[in-house]
């Protein structure tokens, strides 16, 4: 061994082995070649073994600088913070806090070369100088701020105590520890394992498929290239995964990982982390603790685990699992899957494609752009389609969505849910079970309540809505809807505006078309329905409905039931069918109003109205205006009211009044009641025993077949018994026409000047008041001619004339055709100047038989008064005899002289039998022509 040398600032060895201590100030110390032994003492050394296995290489105190150079040295750092390269499998050594040296093992660093006074310089992969080494070493640290240096080989590097900063170096190096301290840890090159241990240390795996592991602290993890394993560990750590397929755990702590390029794996773990993925596809979990993960560009998984989370996807077709928690969720660009688990969460599946589960609780979900698929599941969700032709349900509980544009299908699920179809044709917005509240909005929708009581709202554009089963309200709102239908239960449906189709469905519903032409069906149960504004179909169905068909020109059809039809404002048609129904025409011509089978009740209203009671017992109004009653089978009411109305009651025994107007009204069959009422009327009572009053005005009235009983009221009137045995009152004013018809006939003049004819039939006629007409016509009729001026005119067959009060004229034949021939009359002036008439061109009574003497046809004067009543005989006084009969009675026989000798024999024909008053021929009381 070479002799000690003297301690100076600067020391150099020999090539020989060399013991050198240095002094207590800052010494440069190199050994050169040999197995040196060099310690530093107190000061800030720098000391190089260089060549040769090296015993022992002491800084001593201070902060320190060390290099073994070549060969296998040994490296002591003492006290202080220590930078010690082992350049070739060096051991190092440490003073521990007793003072004893402490074997750290073996690292494995680059080193620096100390040759010349130039600087001391890093030997790295982007520095320079001189390599020192290419071995495997052991670095340890020791306490202090070491810089550890491993150089090319696979090292092992421990910082120990203290702010370290190691470089691995080249090499696949398999431990560079930290341990305690705020630690820089750079793995350089190669497959690297780094490990911070305590404290907030920065890892930097460089290049190479590494393992970093951060320990406890708040740690920055830098992977660099290729693919790399990241353990953020206990504390608040940043791992940055760089390029390549890298996998990144931040353990405990609210920590930061950024995947970087590449196909990674992120588990935030512990804590409120950050996961960002970066490009390529990557696998996001956030675990427990409030996290925010991003993917980024790329298909990417992301899962927060537990805790109330906040997914992006980014970029690519991304799978969103939002796990326990109330998680944001946003799927970004791309055709994302998206589960929001757990939780009350806010999902939002931004642009593309995606399908969107909400999982448990109360969720909120946006679809955006796309078409998009949700699932509210769980839970009372608020869901919203976006863009794009969305299908999404709501689940259980009680939800809330919105289709936005596209043609969306959306389905409330279990709940009572509020659905709004947004703009856009969409196909099927479904409440499904519960009390549902649903609207179209823009676009031609479909809307289905499901069960429950749900409220439909079809919005803009021709919609379909469906309530389904429960208590339904049906709003079509603007558009000509295609079909609103409340299903099962009692529902409220409304039209709105535009042209629809409405139907109630079974339950007891409450149906109007409102504005537009709707068609508007009740279906089964007791419904309402109303058409509204403009011209309406109305179809009520079963069940006893009620229809107000509002203004327009309306169609309704009561069906089964005991309807009631109102046809409002506008010409309608009303058909009541089957059941008891109420028909009211309203204001406009009502063009047909039947009550159809059963016992109805019609009112025309205003208008020109056609009502027919159809089959059952009717009761009929015509109101104002000129309208057509029909009663039709059964035994009606009918009552024309004001205007001119036509009315046939049909058959039946009818009670028909025709009310102010001139009606036009027939009976019909079976025994009818009329009364014509106000107006000039024309009334028939057809077939059957009627009874029939004009009232006022100039009426006609035609009893038809049967026993009539007519009333000619007030008016000038004309009154046709017809067949049957008629009873007719001609009432007052001057009536122009009694006539009885065929039939014994009973007919009274009554007030006013009026003119009687009993027609065929033995009849009775009463002139009553006023100068009257009676003609008797054919049969053995009973002229009455009461008090007034009266002609009355017996006709064919035995008659009996009685003039009564006044100035009668009494002709007791036909002057027509049979001149009295084979009649005997009984004629009765009563009081006043009668004029009693016997012949006219001819002599009256005449049969042509001389040898009769005429006693099978004459005329027998009651009461003539020669004083005040007058004969009127044919010809002149010489052409007639006075004589008895004693075969017919008392009297004075006015004969027919037929051989002209002027002498009475049995060939003079009888012509009256006279009694009362003297009878001289030429008495001023006969009267010849």
């Amino acid at each position: 061994m070479a002799q000690e040398q003297q301690i100076i600032n600067q020391i150099f060895g020999t090539t020989a082995n060399d013991v050198i201590y240095g002094g207590n100030s800052s010494d440069r110390i190199i050994g050169f070649q040999g197995d040196d032994i060099i310690v530093g003492n107190a000061g800030d050394d720098v000391i190089s073994g260089d060549g040769g296995n090296d015993l022992w290489l002491d800084g001593g105190d201070g902060t320190d600088m060390i290099a073994g150079g070549n060969g296998n040295d040994k490296l002591a750092g003492g006290n202080g913070n220590d930078l010690m390269y082992g350049d070739g499998g060096d051991r190092y050594w440490q003073k521990d806090a007793t003072g004893n040296w402490v074997y750290t093992g073996v690292d494995n660093k680059s080193g620096f070369d100390l040759s010349s006074d130039q600087a001391l310089t890093s030997n790295t992969n982007t520095g320079s100088g001189t390599q020192l080494s290419t071995n495997n070493d052991y670095l340890t640290g020791g306490d202090g701020n070491d810089v550890l240096l491993g150089g090319i080989g696979n090292d092992a590097i421990d910082g120990g105590a203290g702010n370290d900063t190691i470089n691995g170096g080249a090499g696949d190096d398999y431990w560079l520890a930290g341990k305690d301290g705020n630690d820089i840890i750079n793995g350089d090159a190669g497959n690297d394992i780094l490990e911070g241990g305590n404290g907030n240390d920065l890892l930097n795996g460089g290049i190479g498929n590494d393992k970093l592991m951060g320990g406890s602290g708040n740690d920055t993890l830098q992977a660099g290239a290729d693919n790399d394993y990241l353990d953020g560990g206990d504390g608040n750590d940043i791992l940055d995964g760089g390029t390549g397929y890298d996998h990144l755990k931040g353990g405990k702590g609210d920590d930061q990982l950024v995947g970087g390029s590449g196909n990674d794996v992120l588990e935030g773990e512990d804590g409120n982390d950050l996961l960002a993925g970066g490009t390529d596809h990557d696998y996001l979990m956030g675990g427990s603790g409030n996290d925010t993960l991003y993917g980024e560009s790329g298909n990417d998984l992301l899962d927060g685990g537990v805790g109330d989370d906040l997914l992006d996807g980014g970029d690519g077709n991304d799978i969103l699992l939002g796990g326990e928690g109330s998680d944001r969720l946003n799927g970004g660009n791309g055709s994302d899957i998206i589960d929001g688990g757990a939780g009350n969460d806010l999902i939002t599946g931004g642009e593309g494609n995606d399908n969107i589960h909400g999982g448990a609780d109360n969720d909120t979900i946006w679809g955006d752009a796309g078409d998009d698929v949700m699932y509210g599941d769980a839970g009372n969700d608020t869901i919203g389609g976006g863009d794009g032709n969305d299908y999404f349900t709501g689940g259980l509980g009680d939800d809330s969505l919105l289709g936005g544009t596209g043609v969306d299908v959306i389905e409330g699920g279990a709940g009572n849910d509020v659905i709004s179809g947004g703009e856009g044709n969409d196909k099927w917005l479904s409440g499904g079970e519960g009390n549902d509240k649903i609207s179209g909005d823009a676009g031609n929708d479909i809307l289905g309540g499901g069960t429950g009581n749900d409220t439909l709202i079809g919005g803009d554009g021709n919609d379909v809505l469906m309530g389904g089963d429960g208590n339904d309200n049906l709003i079509g709102d603007a558009g000509d809807d295609y079909w609103l239908d409340g299903g099962a239960g009692d529902d409220i449906i409304y039209g709105g505006l535009g042209n629809d189709l409405v139907a109630g469905g079974t339950g007891n519903d409450l149906v109007s078309g409102d504005d537009g032409n709707d068609t508007v069906l009740g279906n089964d149960g007791n419904d309402t329905l109303y058409g509204g504004v403009g011209n309406d179909n109305l179809y009520a169905g079963d069940g006893n409905d009620i229809l107000d068909a509002g203004t327009g020109d309306d169609y309704l059809k009561g069906g089964k039931g005991d309807d009631k039809l109102v046809g409002g404002l506008g010409n309608d048609i009303l058909e009541g069918e089957d059941g008891n129904d109420l028909l009211i025409g309203g204001t406009g011509n009502d063009s047909w109003m039947s009550g159809g089978s059963g016992n109805d009740t019609v009112y025309g209203e205003n208008g020109n109205d056609v009502l027919d009671g159809g089959t059952g017992d009717d009761l009929l109004d015509g109101g104002n205006d000129n309208d057509i009653l029909l009663g039709g089978d059964g035994s009606d009411r009918l009552n024309g009211a004001s205007g001119l109305d036509t009315i046939n009651g049909g058959a039946g025994n009818d009670l028909i009044t025709g009310g102010e107007g001139n009606d036009n009204i027939h009976g019909g069959a079976d025994n009818d009641t009329i009364w014509g009422e106000a107006g000039d009327d024309a009334i028939y009572g057809d077939a059957g025993n009627d009874t029939i009053g004009g009232g006022d005005g100039n009426n006609y009235l035609n009893g038809g077949l049967g026993d009539d009983i007519l009333y000619g009221g007030t008016g000038v009137d004309v009154i046709e018994g017809d067949a049957g045995n008629d009873l007719i009152y001609g009432g007052q004013g001057d009536d122009k026409w009694l006539f009885g018809g065929e039939g014994v006939d009973k007919i009274f003049g009554e007030a006013g000047n009026d003119i009687l004819d009993g027609g065929t039939g033995n009849d009775q006629l009463f002139g009553g008041d006023g100068t009257d007409i009676l003609k008797g016509s054919d049969g053995a009729d009973q002229l009455f001619g009461d008090n007034g001026n009266d002609q009355l005119f017996g006709g064919n067959g035995n008659d009996q004339l009685v003039g009564g009060d006044g100035n009668d004229y009494l002709l007791g034949v036909d002057n027509v055709t049979d001149f009295g021939k084979g009649s005997i009359d009984v004629l009765t002036g009563g009081t006043g100047a009668d004029y009693f008439v016997l012949g006219e061109k001819q002599a009256f009574y005449n049969d042509g038989n001389n040898s009769t003497s005429g006693l099978q046809d004459y005329a027998l004067i009651k009461d003539f008064n020669s004083a005040e009543d007058h004969i009127k005989l044919s010809g002149v006084a010489s052409n007639y005899l006075l004589g008895s009969a004693i075969k017919v009675g008392e009297g004075v026989g006015i004969f027919l002289d037929s051989n002209s000798n002027s002498v009475f024999d049995s060939t003079d024909e009888l012509i009256s039998l006279v009694q009362g008053s003297k009878v001289s021929l030429t008495d001023s009381s006969f009267v010849y022509v």
